[in-house]
């Protein structure tokens, strides 16, 4: 099952990568496998989910020694996570790339967000997914929100 799984997270990932590098506006020639603008995307994508792993295993490997401890009170380290996590409620603020890969259910159980989650392509929380073009920008993915498209980029 594993073998499966990794042979088709080789081809998935490299057709998103693709996508998200022409969505951005890079030229098709530089979305090429071998070509530098790639190479560097991809490197930088393969090190920002290296990070979204940390994150996951560290926030298990807390919750493992908050039930030993359950006792005592808020650790500095949850403190941290909820300010991180605590940028989602605004339209207008510009996002790191570390707040992005966020998931909702971890920010969900530390209890920020205040009703908001992020969006995934997925389409999982019902907003849907739309390529969004303004006059004089970028094409990027946003969602459709109350009938009104909510704009992540600027």
């Amino acid at each position: 099952k594993m073998a499966i799984a990794l042979d088709m997270l080789r081809t998935e990932s490299a057709s998103t990568l693709k996508r998200c590098m022409l969505v951005a506006g890079f030229k098709p020639s530089q979305t090429e496998e071998c070509d530098v603008h790639y190479l560097k995307f991809a490197a930088h994508a393969a090190e920002e989910e290296r990070k979204r792993i940390a994150r996951i295993q560290a926030r298990i490997s807390r919750s493992d020694t908050k039930s030993q401890n359950e006792n005592e009170g808020e650790t500095a380290k949850d403190s941290d996570a909820d300010k991180k996590c605590s940028g989602f409620g605004s339209k207008t603020k510009k996002r790191s790339v570390d707040d992005v890969f966020c998931s909702k259910r971890e920010c969900e159980k530390q209890g920020c967000f205040g009703g908001r989650h992020v969006h995934r392509l997925e389409g999982k929380c019902g907003h849907q997914a739309v390529i969004h073009q303004p006059e004089g920008g970028q094409p990027h993915v946003d969602f459709i929100v109350d009938g009104k498209i909510e704009c992540y980029d600027g």
